[in-house]
């Protein structure tokens, strides 16, 4: 039996690991990857409260660390508006609701490509304008404050009280607000930081975080140094002007997961 859980907690700490090498580089996706992998092992109220909890440890660190470059404009008045009561609604009727990550997944596929030809093209053209990182009046924020903006921030909230994995949703609507790498991961780290604290306290209560769980952060908190330092070091590298390429990119390769995972 004790062969077992040590078994299972190497796996868990197998999955969770590279969700946080990805989330040390963009801020986000690392709950999408754990999940995804982590379904095809374990049912999801086996893992989620885990991975949710490494993932929580890791943005309240980063958080702590880069709290200078966290954009306050942008969370209060562009995602805690929006976000916060779709948490709410999501985490009330997550009981109620049959997860399916297959739709984000087929969201992400049809849509970012698309969004990231047309500022391709928008960049050819000479239309788009270096947005200043801090003003909320600047053009780079114009996407983010659009009633579309706000509807995928406020979806992205209720997927992530329903399912753990609104952070696509959140980046696609803020992925032209206009923020520089850093203070991009740092703002998306304060919001994850503050929700899943409140996500976290609802799985103590309801038990899906408990005494296995415990046993299975012992080994995961150890290696979580070593799977950010790696995802740190590679956000570093990244130059500015690719930096969305690179979250499109990752976007589109979850979306490509989540529906090859949904038809396994």
């Amino acid at each position: 039996m004790a062969h077992e859980a040590l078994i299972t907690a190497l796996i868990v700490v197998a999955l969770i690991g590279p969700g946080i090498t990805l989330a040390g580089i963009t801020g986000f996706g690392g709950m999408v990857i754990t999940l995804a992998a982590g379904s095809l092992f374990f049912a999801l109220d086996q893992i989620t409260a885990a991975a949710l909890m490494a993932n929580l440890l890791v943005s309240a660190y980063v958080l702590g660390s880069d709290l200078h470059h966290v954009n306050r404009p942008v969370i209060f008045r562009l995602i805690v508006p929006f976000m916060i009561p779709g948490v709410i609604a999501g985490i009330f009727l997550r009981e109620l609701l049959v997860p399916l990550p297959a739709m984000l997944g087929i969201f992400l596929i049809l849509i970012v490509p698309y969004r990231f030809y047309r500022e391709r093209k928008d960049v050819a053209s000479g239309k788009s304008a270096e947005p200043d990182h801090r003003s909320m009046h600047e053009r780079g924020h114009h996407a983010a404050r659009s009633l579309a903006g706000r509807l995928w921030t406020g979806s992205a909230g209720f997927v992530q009280g329903w399912m753990n994995t609104g952070g696509p949703l959140l980046v696609y609507g803020l992925a032209r607000a206009g923020l520089s790498p850093r203070s991009f991961r740092a703002t998306l780290m304060a919001i994850w930081t503050v929700i899943n604290t409140g996500i976290m306290i609802g799985h103590v209560f309801s038990g899906e975080f408990d005494w296995p769980q415990l046993k299975q952060m012992a080994f995961v908190i150890p290696t979580l140094p070593l799977f950010y330092g790696i995802g740190n070091s590679l956000h570093h590298r990244i130059p500015t002007r690719q930096f969305n390429s690179v979250i499109y990119g990752m976007l589109t390769v979850m979306g490509v997961f989540l529906v090859v995972r949904s038809m396994s």
